[in-house]
């Protein structure tokens, strides 16, 4: 039997919402899954990045899972946040390089590392744009670069791979 006479309040999309902020939980949006691989050489050094995926402010991050090789040494890596650079000879700034997670050790083989231990229980599920602090309604087509950084880079060659859940 229809509603005809309900006190529901719906909740569209942020376009439609007074408050110009959009809902943090999009269960109705799709989830899909980026998948990457770093290769980490022995040449290179300390603070060395390596762009995992761009994604748009609209981005909800679910879950990022982190699979490594052995990477003697590697025990000081970080996962953030970086604004795009479509220079290849200019390295991205920083927005947040620990957003996701600081501290990532892959001295020794690993599988389903947790990708975003700097998320609080509370901000799982919120847009980009949110956990920025930057407004959507001044700038919705912005784009991010997920980045990951090497702090303590390790004295091994190895393999880091990447599986980023995330609706839009």
């Amino acid at each position: 039997m229809p509603i005809i006479h309900s006190t529901e309040t719906l909740n569209f999309p942020y376009f439609f919402n007074n408050n110009k902020t959009a809902p943090a939980n999009n269960s109705s949006a799709k989830v899909s899954v980026i998948t990457a691989l770093v290769n980490i050489t022995a040449t290179d050094s300390a603070t060395s990045t390596w762009k995992i995926a761009r994604v748009p402010s609209a981005t909800s991050i679910h879950q990022i899972y982190i699979d490594c090789t052995a990477i003697t040494g590697g025990t000081d890596f970080s996962l953030g946040l970086y604004s795009v650079s479509n220079d290849v000879n200019v390295e991205p700034a920083p927005i947040s390089a620990t957003l996701f997670a600081s501290s990532l050790n892959f001295a020794t083989a690993q599988r389903n590392i947790n990708g975003l231990t700097n998320i609080s229980v509370a901000n799982v599920g919120k847009y980009l744009w949110e956990l920025t602090g930057e407004s959507l309604i001044e700038n919705p087509n912005k784009l991010y670069d997920i980045v990951l950084k090497a702090n303590t880079i390790g004295t091994t060659a190895g393999s880091i791979s990447f599986k980023i859940e995330y609706k839009i």
